[in-house]
């Protein structure tokens, strides 16, 4: 298993506009093709919106970010344990258009 944790990109080069945006996005095309794919529309007005709500969930953001990994890596450390199987996926944490964080796991792994 293997997390691309684009998060502290986020965090540390904010800025409130959608250039920012953009250029986290490029930072991480590959992920952020998917998102907009399959998660959320890729438009300017989408954008704006989701630039209004980042600040007051700046906080939220950082707590959610210092306490995700571990648990990821604490499940597939137990699931292994339990079957014996080590996940071969990529994990994804990012920024998400809505102002959340979302973890979307890459499209080969299915339940």
């Amino acid at each position: 298993m293997k997390i691309i944790d684009t998060v502290p990109f986020f965090i540390h080069h904010f800025e409130p506009s959608v250039r920012f945006l953009r250029n986290y996005y490029n930072e991480y095309p590959d992920i952020f093709k998917e998102y907009f794919s399959f998660h959320c529309k890729d438009t300017d007005e989408r954008l704006e919106e989701s630039l209004v709500k980042y600040p007051e969930l700046f906080s939220t953001l950082k707590e959610v970010h210092d306490k995700i990994k571990p648990i990821i890596l604490e499940v597939a450390e137990q699931y292994t344990k339990i079957y014996q199987i080590h996940f071969p996926i990529e994990i994804n944490l990012i920024v998400g258009a809505s102002g959340l964080m979302h973890i979307p796991i890459d499209k080969s792994f299915r339940i």
